[in-house]
Parts: structure tokens; C-alpha cells; sequence
């Protein structure tokens, strides 16, 4: 279980990294850093982050989202099975449908680099 939560963690972790131009998170780390005034100091969001938050849209333009929202917006894409049978219940014909992805998650899924087809 400890293993499993790990794992889960370690691959949030990763897509967070990936997804930091489309969430709010801070992009500029070593600019955040170098405003701290010591480490034990509060962390001081970069000019970029501070405005991503106040206008609320990221640096691209697009609305920047939480990372659970984001995953929310990712969980509307479907694939879906459609099967014809025959009048004795025999499997005819199977056809898979792909949801057409919203260009956020087109976004999401480029920085992920992870591919639908």
C-alpha cells in the first residue's frame, strides 16, 4: 500500500512539473528563490506567478486551472465501445469511438506528451 501511494505520488509530482505553464503553479523557481530573503523565509511567488493568479489565465493566454480541475477536465475524455450484434447474439461488428479532446486538453496531453491514437 505505502508503495502504491508512493508510486501515485511520484507520478502526480512528475505531471505537475510538466503541466506548470497551464496550472497554477509557479514557473519560475529560481526567481522565487532568489526572493526569499533566507529559507526559513515565506515562499515569494515570481512576477509571472503573481500575475497568473491576479488575471487568473496563464502565460499562453488560456485560463490557468488547479491541478484537480485539470484532471477533472481530462476525465471527460471517452472512449467508447459500440458493437452490432446479430439476432442470435453474435457479435457482428465493433466500432471505437475517441471523444474529440477541447484544445485544454490538446494542451494538457502535449505537455505530457502523451498521444490518444
Amino acid at each position: 500500500h505505502i508503495f502504491l501511494c508512493m508510486l501515485a505520488y511520484y507520478v502526480q509530482w512528475h505531471m505537475m512539473e510538466r503541466l506548470r505553464p497551464i496550472l497554477f503553479a509557479e514557473e519560475d523557481a529560481d526567481a522565487a528563490r532568489a526572493a526569499r530573503k533566507s529559507v526559513v523565509a515565506p515562499a515569494v511567488p515570481s512576477p509571472p506567478t503573481r500575475k497568473k493568479a491576479r488575471t487568473r489565465t496563464a502565460t499562453d493566454g488560456t485560463p490557468a486551472l488547479s491541478f484537480q480541475a485539470l484532471m477533472d477536465h481530462l476525465a471527460l475524455l471517452t472512449q467508447d465501445h459500440l458493437e452490432e450484434k446479430t439476432a442470435t447474439g453474435k457479435r457482428k461488428a465493433r466500432v471505437e469511438l475517441f471523444a474529440e479532446p477541447t484544445p485544454k486538453q490538446k494542451q494538457a496531453l502535449t505537455l505530457l506528451g502523451v498521444s490518444l491514437r
